[in-house]
């Protein structure tokens, strides 16, 4: 699932745009997971709305149940306080996170996209995550499928900014990394951390959600008039 965004006031202040990411998994805990994810989903839209699809910890925290969240990229929580040397304020996210979902279901997570700053970045990471025990992955940020897609990418960044190529203060990238890396590179990556690269197939199993193809999940309504619902949008177009 692509990230979800967390402000850090309650879900309907609309008040500021600093939110971070964190990114939610259903896990094999029967179909409540899912359930839960799709409720954050859909509150994040129609109640949390504010330049992005945002929830809050609170909410989170009803609807934790069934979930493995990842402390996201570089702008998740977690880690932009790790970047600013903020490490009290690290410590007590990570564990209040930890807290929230339980601490099987919490990981540090870390990223090489060729960033120095990453580099950087996950040595306090991984220091933080041995210090709380809280478990470690690591994955790539994907933003293309092929590493022959970075200019492409990088021409859509142009389009979705108004932007030109050769504008020097545009948004861009700064590696040609953000692509599907396969099994191979990600443990050149992380060779010394194969911990990190089997946490990834260890949230892989715990994921399990089906799906019964063939029945309908919409809601149910009866009318009034005893009108079936297939009767009533039959004769619908006519009464129009």
């Amino acid at each position: 699932m692509k990230s979800t965004w967390l402000p850090p006031a309650i879900l309907r202040k609309r008040g500021s745009r600093v939110v971070r990411p964190l990114s939610p998994y259903p896990s094999r805990e029967g179909q409540c997971g899912y359930r839960n994810l799709v409720t954050l989903v859909s509150k994040a839209y129609t109640e949390g709305f504010y330049y992005k699809p945002r929830i809050d910890k609170d909410l989170l925290s009803q609807y934790s149940g069934g979930l493995i969240a990842l402390s996201a990229c570089l702008k998740g929580e977690v880690p932009s306080y790790v970047n600013k040397d903020m490490l009290d304020k690290a410590r007590q996210c990570a564990l209040e996170y930890k807290h929230i979902l339980g601490p099987e279901n919490f990981y540090i997570e870390i990223q090489d996209n060729g960033l120095e700053v990453q580099e950087k970045t996950n040595r306090k990471l991984i220091e933080l995550a041995r210090e709380l025990h809280i478990g470690i992955v690591a994955t790539n940020d994907c933003h293309y499928l092929k590493k022959e897609d970075a200019r492409a990418h990088d021409i859509l960044l142009c389009i979705q900014t108004g932007k030109t190529e050769s504008d020097s203060n545009r948004m861009r990238f700064e590696s040609n990394e953000f692509y599907f890396k396969s099994p191979d590179e990600m443990k050149r990556a992380f060779s010394e951390l194969p911990d990190a690269l089997l946490s990834t197939r260890e949230i892989a199993e715990r994921c399990n959600v089906e799906f019964t193809l063939g029945k309908s999940l919409l809601p149910m309504y009866t009318r009034e008039d005893g009108v079936s619902p297939e009767v009533f949008l039959n004769n619908w177009p006519q009464k129009v």
